[in-house]
């Protein structure tokens, strides 16, 4: 399906509103004017939950012209769409496609809903949740407004004191209240009035980061509890893996007993290198790993698929390895002991468990360093494989795995006075070198000069580079970037080439967007906040002496910028560096990071000034 033409807001594991991609206006023809979502939890006689009934109404109105709209609810083998009814609609079922996902086995029940001009429908949506585990939240995320709005939850007694409801980032127009019926039962409501459509903005870390939610935890009890769940998904054969097994031995058999680490990291990398990455989600399977010897055989598999693949492998040359389940930041409702619930956790990495350490090691990267930690788990809680129980602990931050890039190279003007040129190395680190990779493999070959050309001009038309060449490391991953350049657009020469300034432009690829602060509605992140530094060396034209300022510095809450040109001999070298210390951006602090960020353009764009000695 063309991602242009539907847009997917998930409310809750397997459901979603379905949008037209077009801007909605704020006078809004189409809005609910009520929406009434009831959720009941049934449990059996052992008091363990069954399964979730859950029923949706809306009332839609047009309030200027006639208008079309469309509902539309996911299910799949673990949720049934029990009814789906709106006047004058055919509910259509079509498999789901998602164009991030290899497979899944999602299924979408579409009402086409037909409302005229200044009056009402009613449309109604049924389904049932036969796996309860699947449902762990509501999202909050209306396709168009919605006037009012009451969303219960009914927990039964037996299970009362061991489910939860959380509300996440609600406004100031919602509330969330729980009380005890007569029967016992324990019912979380969620009131809330004028709900604004959920519009796609820029650089939202995502739709679940910014957005109200209602989280649901406890559904098997404690982490403990859930840890067995998520251990009951697992084939019970996935120790069963003599392909996995020859092929670790054959791998370390020149590595001394007692370098472990050399052993892990050649593992690691060996999975990374050799099993395509795939996305796999399907209901419940989403969390059922394949056995090792099937994802050696295919040559792919799921982040499940890679990690069981790797923790074979380390079992059978003498290392504890453990599957790892983890949640991505900012894709998950909270850590694991605070709110059990499969919507802590989204991904599945291996662990080596050493006698003085744990090693992470996620087998999706493709060309990682060794010991590499990616920055969307790093912090993360994380829940081990530990016999019945389960351990929980955290992922550390690993500097090293910060991306980095180091820019250094020389510049001259050339006779006219009006080009610079020299000679360009990018060098990466950490988290840049599996992004530089990953990037260049899925981008087709002749292209691939492109790209990284663009990356080492930082997209100026003006610069033109010969002799492009990708650095690789050892084990094939690029890790830099080198080519000599001529720039037409990088000098301007004044009052008669008594003066020059050169555009050295040191820091290249760093983002600062400003942000439209009347419009902006949600929080931000910058993507691929990678820290950046520069050492340019350029050389002054004969009868010509650089005016060296201040060097320019400034430190906010987001980053620290600083720039400065000392003298080198007869040169000038440039030194500068952008060290991020948060992405995030809170819609609070915006009207101040636009501010920061103007005055950090200015001085990523100030040129050296160069002046004619006889003209001084």
């Amino acid at each position: 399906m063309n991602v242009a033409t539907l847009r997917v807001i998930i409310t809750c594991a397997g459901l979603a509103i379905i949008t037209a991609a077009r801007a909605i206006a704020p006078e809004n023809n189409v809005i609910i004017t009520k929406l009434e979502a009831a959720y009941t939890i049934e449990a059996d006689c052992s008091s363990a939950a069954i399964c979730v009934r859950a029923e949706e109404k809306r009332t839609y109105t047009a309030t200027r012209a006639n208008a079309s709209d469309i509902w539309a609810a996911f299910y799949d083998e673990s949720i049934s769409i029990d009814r789906a009814k709106a006047p004058g609609a055919t509910p259509i079922y079509r498999a789901w496609e998602d164009d991030d996902l290899f497979h899944s086995g999602a299924r979408v029940c579409v009402l086409p809903l037909k409302i005229r001009a200044g009056k009402t429908i009613e449309a109604v949506v049924k389904r049932t949740y036969k796996d309860p585990m699947q449902f762990t939240k509501v999202i909050i995320a209306p396709n168009v407004p919605v006037r009012e709005g009451r969303w219960a939850i009914e927990i039964p007694p037996a299970l009362a004191s061991q489910i939860s409801v959380k509300a996440l980032r609600l406004p100031a127009t919602a509330h969330l209240d729980s009380i005890i019926s007569d029967k016992g039962a324990k019912i979380y409501t969620l009131t809330a009035k004028d709900i604004p459509a959920f519009t796609e903005e820029k650089y939202i870390p995502s739709p679940l980061a910014v957005v109200p939610v209602l989280a649901i935890s406890g559904m098997a009890g404690n982490w403990h509890d859930l840890h067995r769940y998520l251990h009951s998904l697992v084939d019970p054969k996935i120790d069963e893996a003599p392909a996995a097994a020859d092929l670790a031995r054959q791998l370390t058999a020149d590595i001394p007993g007692n370098e472990i680490k050399a052993k892990i990291d050649t593992i690691a990398r060996w999975v990374r290198r050799n099993i395509r990455y795939v996305a796999i989600e399907n209901g419940k399977y989403a969390f059922s790993p394949d056995r090792p010897d099937d994802v050696l055989a295919k040559r792919y598999g799921d982040c499940k698929g890679s990690a069981c693949l790797i923790r074979a492998m380390l079992r059978a040359v003498g290392i504890d390895g453990r599957m790892v389940w983890i949640g991505t930041r900012d894709d998950v409702i909270g850590d694991w002991d605070t709110m059990p619930s499969l919507g802590c956790g989204n991904h599945m990495i291996a662990a080596a468990i050493l006698p003085d350490t744990v090693i992470y090691l996620d087998g999706t990267v493709r060309n990682a360093p060794d010991g590499f930690v990616p920055p969307s788990i790093a912090g993360a809680q994380a829940l081990i494989e530990n016999g019945q129980d389960g351990m929980l602990l955290r992922v550390p931050d690993d500097p090293k795995s910060h991306g980095a890039t180091m820019l250094t190279g020389t510049a001259s003007v050339a006779e006219d006075m009006r080009t610079l040129c020299g000679r360009l190395a990018l060098a990466a680190s950490g988290s840049q070198i599996p992004y530089l990779s990953s990037i260049t493999d899925a981008i087709q070959t002749s292209r691939r000069d492109i790209y990284l050309e663009g990356i080492l001009t930082g997209g100026s038309r003006s610069c033109h580079l010969d002799s492009l060449n990708a650095v690789h490391s050892a084990d094939g991953a690029i890790i830099g970037i080198q080519a000599t350049y001529t720039d037409d657009g990088a000098v301007i020469s004044a009052s008669g080439g008594a003066k020059l300034y050169i555009n050295v432009s040191p820091l290249r690829g760093i983002s600062l967007p400003l942000f439209d602060l009347p419009k902006r509605r949600y929080d931000a992140k910058i993507p691929l906040a990678d820290d950046a530094a520069a050492d340019i060396t350029i050389s002054v034209p004969s009868g010509y002496t650089a005016e060296y300022a201040t060097p320019a510095k400034i430190s906010t809450h987001w980053y620290d910028l600083s720039i400065e040109y000392v003298p080198d001999n007869d040169n000038v070298r440039c030194r500068a560096s952008f060290k991020w210390k948060t992405p995030y951006i809170s819609r609070a602090d915006m009207e101040a990071w636009n501010e920061a960020a103007r005055k950090a353009r200015r001085i990523l764009t100030t040129p050296l000034s160069l002046s004619r000695i006889n003209a001084q």
